[in-house]
């Protein structure tokens, strides 16, 4: 980790823009934890407030010897470098930076978070390196008194915004408390990164540490089909491709009304639809609908394209299982299996080596003392009055006893 503190001082905008040049190189889903540190303490190993299951925490040490640091070594919530990431921390009015520790002062919050904090001052924080996007900020702005509130206002270029720290009832200090936010901590949601610029904000009073992510919406990469045919008996699935947070939902709904209203598919009685792929077994007729997904994260939802499945009686047979290859030992017992359905019934006919075996006319077909002379190709024809359906070949192998 690398802190220095900065002399002469070097500009927000400097700063910004030359971290700006590498973001481009960083992941949709980024989250940046920074937590004030006096250097006593220890740095906080867990989750925070935002909607992110990441641990990792940058908590440089605030030694009071200087205005200003500058961290050019930031990690991401997963503890990931970020590339060309800055934080920059100044007191604008050219005051030490003061940070205290509350250890000892009966912080409700688990050790080490958010126990130290800058106090009494006016600082700048600004982060850079960071992909263009859309932002949600959460700022820590309190000290160990009810009174000490911080303000946090939002750079203009960020689309601005401000906001003072609640000072009534008793959250605000405990950060995970039902009251805890617009008390404990600030939220600050939509604002804006450029491409190559970065997120700034000031805090005048008290600041413990911030949590900073970008709101990743799901975004589809890959639509369900327009169309698909599904015969009775048997199933289909759907799919969709997309990409968003760690913790995105699935929830697939069906229509039966064309489109004009679609309802949730029971995820209890089908629970592949609340998955990328929704399963429909067994169909039936009534399957034949109109199919979507929704796909939410914590800042969003996108509705998929609509799947018009087109559910047909299934008049010659169709597999649901196919004959696989076997191994049997020489006079042992061995048995092809295969299943196949049909709106009309099913007849089946065993061959071998192209060949219909005698009396090989069931679902599965059984060899008892196998010898050498059953090794082969075997497959099976499923049939009914509306045609039929010859089935995947399975070789059978026969090994012979170890002898000693």
């Amino acid at each position: 980790m690398n802190v220095f503190h900065t002399s002469p001082f070097r500009t927000l905008t400097t700063l910004l823009l030359a971290a700006g040049s590498l973001a481009s190189s960083q992941l949709p889903g980024l989250t940046i934890n920074f937590d004030v540190n006096t250097g006593t303490s220890p740095t906080w190993n867990g989750t925070g407030v935002a909607p992110d299951t990441g641990t990792s925490w940058n908590g440089p040490p605030i030694t009071g010897t200087g205005s200003n640091l500058l961290l050019t070594t930031v990690k991401d919530s997963s503890g990931n470098t970020v590339a060309g990431g800055i934080i920059y921390l100044n007191e604008l009015n050219s005051q030490n930076l003061n940070a205290i520790s509350e250890a000892s002062l009966g912080n409700p919050n688990p050790t080490a978070l958010m126990q130290d904090y800058l106090d009494g001052g006016l600082y700048q924080v600004a982060v850079g390196g960071i992909p263009e996007g859309s932002y949600r900020l959460y700022v820590f702005a309190h000290g160990e008194q009810a009174e000490q509130a911080g303000t946090v206002t939002i750079a203009e270029a960020n689309l601005g915004g401000s906001a003072t720290a609640g000072t009534a009832g008793d959250q605000y200090r405990n950060i995970f408390g039902e009251a805890a936010e617009g008390s404990a901590y600030l939220v600050f949601d939509d604002l804006a990164v450029a491409a190559g610029g970065g997120l700034a904000f000031t805090v005048d009073g008290y600041l413990n540490g911030f949590q900073l992510i970008r709101k990743q919406l799901p975004v589809i990469q890959t639509q369900p089909p327009a169309e698909q045919t599904g015969y009775t008996g048997l199933a289909t699935t759907l799919s969709v491709e997309a990409t968003g947070t760690p913790d995105m939902t699935y929830q697939w709904q069906k229509s039966t009304d064309g489109g004009s209203s679609f309802g949730n598919i029971d995820t209890g009685a089908n629970p592949s639809a609340a998955t990328a792929d929704l399963s429909l077994t067994n169909l039936v007729l009534a399957d034949s609908a109109l199919y979507r997904v929704i796909l939410t994260t914590p800042f969003g939802s996108e509705t998929s394209t609509a799947t018009d499945l087109t559910v047909i009686s299934n008049p010659a047979p169709l597999f649901s299982l196919q004959p696989t290859d076997q191994t049997g030992g020489y006079g042992k017992t061995v048995t092809f299996s295969a299943l196949a359905v049909a709106d009309a019934g099913v007849e089946y006919q065993w061959y071998r080596d192209g060949q219909p075996i005698s009396g090989a006319t069931g679902a599965t077909y059984s060899i008892d003392e196998l010898n050498l002379d059953d090794a082969g190709n075997y497959w099976v024809v499923a049939s009914n009055v509306y045609g039929s359906t010859e089935s995947e070949t399975a070789t059978l192998f026969i090994s012979l006893p170890a002898f000693p």
